[in-house]
């Protein structure tokens, strides 16, 4: 992992192409019985790109202030594109939502204390982060408006599901609360109902990146959600 960072690092930074100011991070994914996977994340003024795994699969580009987001598909050649939307969701009638804070006390992370908070829907445990207070606030803003901008499209998906089989936490973490994860700083680690453990392994300030790094393939086939649920 370590290797793969500082190899992309000293990629960019060789680029003569007018840089961009970022935040580069560096996470590894475990699923539930699984192999711990790695995924990264690029952060500009403009943009948020996302890939996991070797990166060759495709990746998600979010515009922040176009407020919509670009799912490069390489095999497929296709960009799935998810524009920002209203909620049109009611709120359940019963929606209560707490964040248990732990007295625990863990190791901190660039000096910024870290606390762990265990969110709460109507007495259902949904999610577990572990917050680095007032660590990279830029990128918590990004990741802030790209929960927030899926949000519309979530709420069209949970719709869908049958009312016996919804989730309160989903409709929370999902829907209706999605950066409540964000609400007390940086995770550094957080963990899903479904298991996901998330950790951060790295991360570097003020890297230069290429222009081409954050843009689509021009040639690929743009879909809209409506255009994969109408197949």
């Amino acid at each position: 992992m370590r290797r793969f960072l500082w190899i992309l690092l000293l990629l960019l930074s060789a680029c003569n192409e007018s840089p961009a100011p970022s935040v580069f991070l560096s996470f590894t994914e475990t699923e539930p019985g699984g192999e711990p996977y790695p995924v990264r994340m690029l952060i500009t003024d403009k943009y948020l790109r996302i890939e996991d795994g070797d990166g060759k699969g495709g990746f998600i580009l979010f515009d922040r202030a176009a407020r919509t987001a670009y799912s490069v598909n390489h095999e497929a050649r296709t960009t799935l594109v998810l524009k920002a939307r209203p909620v049109e969701m009611a709120r359940p009638a019963k929606f209560e939502n707490q964040a248990e804070r732990d007295s625990a006390t863990y190791p901190a992370v660039e000096g910024r204390t870290v606390t762990h908070y265990r969110l709460m829907t109507n007495g259902e445990h949904c999610f577990d982060v572990y917050a680095a207070d007032g660590l990279l606030p830029q990128a918590a803003k990004a990741m802030r408006e790209y929960h927030e901008a899926l949000a519309g499209e979530q709420a069209t998906m949970q719709a869908q599901v049958p009312a016996a089989f919804q989730s309160a936490c989903d409709i929370a973490d999902y829907v209706l609360l999605p950066t409540r994860h964000l609400d007390h700083g940086f995770p550094v680690r957080q963990i899903n109902r479904a298991g996901l453990l998330r950790q951060l392994a790295d991360f570097k300030t003020g890297v230069p990146v290429p222009p081409k790094f954050l843009e689509i393939p021009p040639d690929y086939k743009q879909l809209t959600p409506a255009d994969v649920r109408a197949k």
